[in-house]
């Protein structure tokens, strides 16, 4: 190979290695995107289907898995209306829901039960979407849903006074 030739590969090379964990940490901020969006879509879902149905609708978060919203307004007959899972886009996401809750119960007003009507437990209020690989600074994202600020995604790494930032 001529010297030109070993120059050009010599280059080509080291813009390689300087993009490599740029795309690394591009595809991780794509997947906690995808799935943080998935999960306010399913959120906003049965709210939307509680409202529409004039009933009860939960949303249930499985965070190894992907999520579900069941309209549970005849609790012997729950009817599933949708699921989604994360291996969809996200499969490289960790989902941790706080305190460990993973249901939400949205009644036909679109308010949410202050306790969940199939468990008793108190709803989900708060999850936490991170990457599962390791790459430098990834854009963690957060879930909040709530009765003060509604169901919407936010920037944990914000102060809460910023617009993108978490209550």
């Amino acid at each position: 190979l001529s010297a030109v030739a070993m120059v050009a590969m010599a280059i080509f090379a080291l813009l390689i290695m300087t993009s490599v964990p740029m795309y690394g940490q591009f595809m991780a901020n794509t997947q906690i995107r995808t799935a943080t969006e998935s999960m306010l879509s399913g959120a906003r879902l049965a709210q939307t289907e509680a409202v529409k149905r004039n009933g009860t609708v939960e949303f249930v978060l499985n965070p190894a898995v992907g999520w579900t919203v069941n309209d549970i307004s005849d609790p012997n007959a729950p009817v599933a209306v949708m699921s989604s899972l994360f291996v969809a886009g996200a499969k490289q996401t960790t989902i941790t829901a706080a305190n460990a809750l993973t249901r939400v119960t949205f009644n036909g007003l679109g308010r949410i039960f202050p306790k969940n009507p199939t468990d008793n437990t108190n709803p989900l209020a708060q999850v936490d979407v991170t990457t599962s690989t390791n790459v430098n600074g990834p854009r963690n994202l957060r879930v909040v849903i709530g009765t003060a600020y509604g169901i919407k995604a936010c920037d944990p790494a914000l102060a809460n006074t910023d617009p993108a930032g978490c209550p």
